[in-house]
């Protein structure tokens, strides 16, 4: 499989609700994709607890968690109102997004806010390498200092 370097522009129905909801972002912030295997594995739900606990230290530096679930939407509102997660949970169904995204089995992927990759991580079960919240919150820092402006090259 060749490397991703974009983030695919597809919407998918997302809990809560159900609307269709983006995977790329519409305003400034970066997007962390999270592609987890199973909403039953205690390791990926116990990751994603670990990224909604973060969320402060990821929204200082305009970082938006988005969920893959390889389930339906129905899947997706049990999985997000059972952990009681800040961020939508879309329904990959047929694994076609995570597919596009370059984490076809599971894994994370940092985008900025144009859907350029800057780091992708995947993770097969059942291993469940994944990078610890402070390393997703340190990429996103990462990506947030890499607009012109931000470097001083803004005249």
């Amino acid at each position: 499989m060749a490397t991703v370097t974009m983030l695919p522009h597809l919407s998918l129905p997302a809990a809560p609700g159900g609307a269709p909801t983006a995977i790329r972002s519409r305003g400034r912030e970066g997007v962390i994709l999270v592609a987890i295997h199973s909403a039953e594995c205690a390791e990926c739900r116990e990751y994603l607890s670990s990224l909604s606990d973060a969320r402060d230290e990821l929204a200082d530096w305009d970082g938006r968690v988005v969920v893959l679930l390889r389930d339906s939407l129905a899947g997706a509102e049990k999985l997000r109102s059972e952990l009681g997660l800040p961020f939508p949970v879309l329904a990959d169904e047929d694994g076609n997004a995570a597919e596009m995204s370059g984490i076809p089995t599971g894994g994370v992927v940092v985008a900025d806010q144009w859907g350029e990759i800057f780091h992708t991580d995947p993770s097969a079960p059942p291993t469940h390498e994944l990078p610890q919240a402070d390393e997703v919150v340190e990429w996103m820092r990462f990506v947030a200092i890499q607009c012109p402006e931000c470097q001083g090259e803004a005249y």
